[in-house]
């Protein structure tokens, strides 16, 4: 498959609400529960599941079925911190070994060692996210509490340098490097100046705005005709101990649709459970499912607002 009908895939899928025989997107929980901060926003911090990592051999095993079967793209990371696991550099290079089309991590930066970077980057990734909230250290302490902003500045900055490197001087883009923050009261105003833009541009390809959403809101009422959320149609979440999720959201029990050790991909996303959500989705019932109900993606669509904002560095 090419890289060019994967995107269209990934953008026209939900649209015309096809369901492949495999998900476009697998999000992989390689680490659960562990982490070295403790963002004050993050579920990791008030609610964390049980401390694991998903075995080598597991990881492999969805790999294996997720490429002969046609998925495109997998990102290493749901409720933990990627760069923990030991093996990471190992499965980004059998992923792009058995075809898979994008690679991607989302990082707080703290752990990215000079050795990791270039393994990372020679493995084939093609893809990091740094999740970064601030370009001030007495802003940044308060948002992820136990980083520390000159450690993750000079990661950044090495892993920059580390790419042009070994690309031998050509100007690559090979892994795409973004930025994100999540903009809250603490850092909307380095937001809104352009302070956070200036500071980072020179060593990303893209800086990505969101906004703070509360994920345990108690009460989202109202129906939503004209809302069908995309990830049914694209993506399958993979928790650490096999667990299949139907999406990346909030995390609740009722999510899970099967287990890898008891079930295959293909079985989990084309099963009667997940095709019952879907068909209440496409006609326009979201806030009569349950696990959706709550759901701020469906609020924040009901209520017209951008979530992202994208900037090119």
């Amino acid at each position: 498959m090419t890289y060019k009908f994967y995107r269209w895939k990934w953008d026209n899928y939900p649209k015309l609400r096809i369901i492949d025989r495999i998900p476009t997107h697998l999000d992989l929980e390689l680490v659960a529960g562990r982490c070295n901060c403790k963002c004050a926003f993050c579920e990791l911090t008030y609610n964390p599941p049980k401390a694991m990592n998903m075995p080598f051999e597991m990881v492999k095993k969805i790999i294996d079925e997720f490429t002969e079967k046609g998925g495109s793209s997998i990102k290493f990371v749901y409720l933990g911190e990627p760069c923990l696991y030991k093996h990471l550099a190992e499965v980004i290079f059998y992923a792009k070994q058995k075809g898979v089309i994008d690679t991607i991590i989302a990082t707080n930066g703290g752990l990215l060692t000079k050795e990791l970077s270039v393994n990372l980057i020679r493995a084939g990734l093609d893809w990091i996210t740094y999740s970064v909230d601030s370009c001030k250290p007495e802003i940044y302490k308060q948002i992820r509490v136990n980083g520390n902003l000159n450690v993750v500045s000079e990661n950044i900055k090495k892993f920059h340098r580390i790419r042009y490197a070994l690309q031998y001087g050509k100007d690559s883009k090979k892994p795409k490097i973004v930025i994100q923050i999540i903009k809250m009261n603490l850092n909307e105003n380095e937001v809104t100046s352009g302070e956070f833009e200036k500071f980072w541009k020179p060593y990303v390809d893209e800086i990505s705005i969101s906004t703070l959403v509360d994920y345990h809101l108690s009460d989202i009422s109202g129906e939503s005709p004209n809302f069908c959320c995309t990830s049914p149609f694209r993506r399958l979440t993979i928790r650490a101990n096999g667990d299949f999720a139907i999406c990346c959201g909030q995390r609740l029990d009722a999510k899970i649709i099967g287990n890898i050790n008891e079930n295959s991909i293909e079985e989990a996303w084309n099963g009667d459970k997940f095709n019952r959500i879907r068909d209440l989705m496409k006609e326009g019932k979201a806030h009569l499912i349950d696990i959706c109900k709550n759901c701020p993606t469906r609020l924040i669509d009901m209520q017209g607002v951008e979530r992202f904002e994208k900037i090119k560095g």
